[in-house]
């Protein structure tokens, strides 16, 4: 989607930070606009399951970018392939995934792009819901209008049914997502390509 996330070690005087930085990589006036939006949904949501957004702006050349909690894990694809973590441990990353996106909706945003790729999960099993490029707030003027979802920017195998038809995507969207994460949890992934 043009944007580009990369670590970055930041070491100043007695104290050192780790943390990723997002930044667009084709500035169009489309993806500046999205961009500006992923920024504002993320500072709305606090939450030990959502990575954390920290600071914002233009770097020098006028290119926005944001700076992130850097999370220091695997997809939630390649830790269900590489740890093949008991059910217990697959359902405990679930259920934070499920409160994450319980957050997220209880300050009026739908993410619309869980997928596995989405979700990174650290080494103790703890779980962070990443990537609100393409989410929405349900509480501007035109909601409908404003969640509609645009088909280029959809993961087929993970959409809901509205968003296959160009419908406008409800907090039922993420639900339907969370349902389709459940099944590949309990029965392994269903496809190898999940754009």
């Amino acid at each position: 989607r043009g944007a580009a996330p990369f670590d970055h070690d930041r070491v100043e005087g007695d104290f050192e930070q780790q943390a990723a930085i997002k930044r667009l990589l084709y500035p169009t006036p489309d993806l500046v606009r999205r961009f500006q939006q992923e920024r504002r949904v993320l500072a709305r949501l606090h939450h030990p399951n959502v990575a954390q957004l920290f600071d914002g702006g233009l770097d020098a050349g006028g290119v926005p970018y944001f700076v992130m909690e850097y999370v220091d894990g695997e997809t939630l694809r390649a830790w269900t392939a590489n740890a093949q973590p008991a059910l217990d441990a697959r359902l405990g990353v679930f259920l934070q995934l499920c409160e994450a996106v319980a957050h997220a909706h209880r300050h009026l945003v739908v993410h619309r792009d869980i997928k596995p790729e989405n979700v990174l999960v650290a080494a103790d099993g703890h779980a962070r819901l990443l990537d609100f490029g393409i989410a929405k707030l349900l509480e501007t003027d035109g909601a409908a209008e404003q969640t509609a979802t645009q088909r280029r920017f959809v993961s087929r195998a993970y959409a809901a049914p509205e968003q296959l038809e160009g419908g406008a995507a409800t907090t039922a969207t993420d639900v339907y997502q969370l349902g389709v994460l459940l099944f590949e949890l309990l029965t392994g992934p269903r496809f190898d390509n999940t754009r």
